[in-house]
């Protein structure tokens, strides 16, 4: 099953500029061999176009080495686990002072309450919360990639398939549901839309942006998650503006000046107050210093920029794919001081 999924995520590109279609396989099978470079890898460094080659990967952080060190190293699953939860993660940067979604409740199937002490038991309990609040948002207390979230809205009936879900699984956050400002709300207006403002504290303990990115849910989604086919596009970390879109290849691939489905142009949009956002990032990253590299999903609301979640272990594909590789001399010598080692 492993070789039958490597296999299909193989996308070598027909066009002009890039090297013979065997030739693009060859380098994949060599590079998952000799560096653990995944297919989806090689297709978002472009690295079958003819003017690359394997010289530029050592700037490059490859996602297996970031699954099996680096993630672990510098962030330590004893306060992992405060990303990890979504219930502590509320907890931790309500305390902060630091803007996060309402919290109405947690469901779970035996222990679930919403504040005022009211059990959350079962889909009948939840319901006068529903129709009290008019739409709420369910996260799963330790889910990842958007999976399993859902927008309840009042007069609508839970599916067979939610109910299952409820009472199935470990627990739900009940929280109020956000909305984006015009600007960005237009570009899908199904989805939150969130900006991932990756973060690493220094030594000098200092905060770097390392990347941004925008992302944006597909018509008829409720998440923006680009892995579950969102598109996603790079943000120049001064200005707020973003850059083209990119699908990933499983779901089309490709970049795109405009939104697949509201036809909206990436490249003429701003996102707006980006230094409350930046701001925002940074606080968050401070009031967590044991965790020094973070992925903070960040939504931009008529109410200003709030925290929707911290991701420690996000992935460094997703900002190399636009700006390039993240090892800088300086970010090679501040993880070499953490005892990990790359390339020369």
């Amino acid at each position: 099953m492993r070789v039958l999924n490597f296999f299909s995520r193989m996308h070598p590109v027909s066009e002009p500029g890039y090297k013979p279609v065997a030739r693009q396989y060859w380098e994949m099978l060599w590079l998952a061999a000799r560096h653990r470079l995944s297919p989806t890898e090689y297709y978002l460094y472009q690295l079958g176009r003819r003017d690359m080659n394997f010289r530029q990967l050592r700037d490059y952080i490859i996602t297996a080495f970031a699954v099996k060190k680096l993630r672990p190293r510098l962030n330590p699953r004893m306060w992992e686990v405060v990303l990890r939860n979504k219930a502590l993660f509320h907890s931790h940067m309500s305390q902060k002072g630091l803007p996060v979604a309402k919290l109405y409740g947690i469901f779970h199937p035996g222990f679930g309450n919403d504040n005022a002490g009211n059990p959350l038991h079962t889909p009948e309990q939840l319901h006068p919360l529903v129709e009290q609040r008019g739409c709420v948002v369910l996260k799963p207390l330790g889910g990842l990639k958007g999976q399993q979230i859902m927008v309840l809205r009042a007069g609508e009936q839970l599916t067979p398939e939610q109910k299952q879900s409820l009472l199935a699984g470990a627990g739900f956050l009940v929280e109020e549901h956000l909305q984006n400002v015009p600007e960005l709300a237009q570009i899908n207006p199904d989805s939150l839309n969130t900006c991932r403002v990756v973060t690493f504290l220094g030594s000098d303990g200092q905060v770097q942006i390392l990347f941004a990115t925008a992302r944006f849910g597909r018509k008829g989604q409720n998440t923006d998650n680009w892995s579950a086919g969102g598109i996603a596009a790079g943000v120049d970390v001064n200005s707020g503006r973003l850059g083209p879109g990119l699908l990933l290849p499983q779901f089309g691939g490709g970049w795109h000046q405009r939104h697949p489905d509201s036809g909206i142009c990436f490249t003429e949009t701003v996102i707006p107050d980006w230094q409350a956002v930046r701001e925002l990032a940074e606080k968050a990253a401070l009031s967590l210093p044991w965790c020094r590299a973070i992925g903070w999903d960040i939504a931009v609301t008529p109410g200003g920029a709030v925290l929707v979640e911290g991701n420690g272990q996000w992935n460094p594909a997703l900002g190399q794919a636009f700006v390039g590789g993240l090892l800088t001399p300086e970010l090679r010598r501040e993880l070499t001081a953490c005892g990990l080692r790359f390339p020369a």
